[in-house]
């Protein structure tokens, strides 16, 4: 698997919306719109050690990135998921950052795709 396909695979997403690339678009736009906002809720979620704020806040992001293959930031997501319903946050700010890290490698892939 090349690199930049454990950040954005454009082939799967593309696959996952039938080949349609004005749906894929439209889905990369959303998620564009609402990625502060969530990212921002479970930032406060890790901050506050407020593990059901954290399952929440990672599950609806873990769902909006798998739409969109992107495999290293939903994979993060889902391990935050996991922490947050295990009851044990010691790791969840290590892990928050290295999400925030993988969307921040996200963000010019997907602006890429729209042509943003």
């Amino acid at each position: 698997m090349h690199e930049t396909e454990k950040v954005f695979d454009h082939d799967e997403a593309l696959a996952s919306v039938d080949g349609d690339l004005e749906l894929l678009a439209d889905l990369i736009q959303l998620f564009n719109r609402d990625r502060d906002e969530m990212v921002g809720a479970l930032r406060d979620s890790v901050r506050a050690g407020d593990a059901e704020g954290i399952q929440a806040g990672a599950h609806k992001l873990k769902g909006a990135l798998s739409v969109l293959a992107a495999r290293e930031a939903t994979e993060l997501a889902f391990a935050l998921e996991r922490q947050a319903r295990s009851g044990d946050l010691t790791d969840a700010a290590a892990t928050f950052a290295e999400f925030e890290a993988a969307l921040a490698r996200l963000a010019p892939a997907l602006e890429k795709c729209v042509g943003a």
